[in-house]
């Protein structure tokens, strides 16, 4: 049996991201502004995952713009928790 957490102030703050996309998900609309709130974030540590791996900040840029390029919007129309 798992155990259901209904969105409030406090348990967004703490939500991991795949928490809040299963609140986003549900209808929960202020996990969507802590998603955007986060972005910035997260987006700067995907650049340097990036760049890692890439061990160049241009050739990782041309990358991420070429990742983008191959996603059709049906793929991000409804964002779920990958399987691991």
């Amino acid at each position: 049996m798992s155990i259901k957490i209904e969105p409030d102030f406090y348990s967004r703050q703490n939500a991991s991201l795949d928490q809040l996309i299963e609140f986003i998900n549900s209808g929960d609309s202020e996990s969507k502004t802590e998603l955007q709130r986060r972005l910035q974030h997260e987006t700067q540590y995907l650049l340097s995952l990036y760049e890692l791996a890439y061990d160049n900040a241009v050739l990782a840029r041309s990358k991420i713009e070429a990742d983008l390029a191959n996603i059709s919007p049906a793929d991000t129309s409804k964002v779920t928790t990958p399987i691991t």
